[in-house]
């Protein structure tokens, strides 16, 4: 499954994973709330999400807030987060939250090739 305001974020990951093989997009998400409906209904083994997605009120959602209640409501499921942030105060934050992975915006597709199937293996990146 897949989350970010940008349609043109989400256009390149799929794009990217296509040719990789092995993934299958059960969904995306251009904001928390549509994020949260969609994982209500479609199960999902990675969530590849953006840290910072303004809502349908066009408020920006804290991504810690967004990624704890992921995690209380789909415990099960490996979050892999994009984020430009380069705080490390922030980064320990979310990790220590749950995340099972995370890359930076500024890293090849590749990795995040990379960090989907580490995570889908259960195993941190």
């Amino acid at each position: 499954m897949l989350a970010d305001d940008h349609p043109f974020v989400l256009l390149g990951i799929r794009a990217t994973l296509v040719p990789h093989g092995g993934f299958t997009i059960v969904g995306e998400a251009t904001n928390p709330s549509s994020l949260v409906q969609l994982m209500s209904k479609t199960s999902c083994d990675v969530l590849v999400t953006d840290l910072t997605m303004p809502d349908a009120s066009g408020d920006a959602d804290d991504g810690l807030r967004l990624i704890r209640r992921i995690r209380g409501g789909w415990p099960e499921v490996r979050i892999v987060v994009l984020t430009s942030l380069t705080n490390a105060a922030i980064l320990r934050s979310i990790m220590s939250d749950g995340v099972t992975g995370m890359l930076n915006k500024s890293e090849s597709m590749d990795e995040l090739a990379a960090a989907i199937r580490a995570a889908g293996a259960g195993r941190s990146y």
